[in-house]
């Protein structure tokens, strides 16, 4: 399983911020990566809006290239994420 640990963040890494992206497609992407409920999701990305360093199990993902797209998504706002994959080599 794939997860991603958002170790810190660093606005001066970001190139965006989260009031040019629409939130609705953020929650779609971590209710198809993660298997949780849409209230669950939506604390989640209340925790990522806050910048907060939290780990996101992505049950779903397959691989860490099926989650790229996300992990691409939340650099680009300036977190430092590692990434674990527990059944890849």
């Amino acid at each position: 399983m794939v997860s991603f640990h958002i170790k810190s963040w660093d606005e001066d890494k970001a190139w965006t911020t989260f009031a040019g992206y629409h939130p609705k497609d953020l929650e779609r992407r971590l209710t198809l990566l993660t298997g949780q409920p849409h209230t669950s999701v939506k604390a989640l990305v209340r925790q990522l809006k806050r910048r907060e360093c939290i780990t996101l199990p992505l049950p779903n993902a397959g691989d860490s290239l099926a989650a790229s797209s996300l992990r691409s998504f939340l650099e680009s706002l300036g977190a430092l994420v590692e990434v674990t994959d527990q059944d890849g080599c």
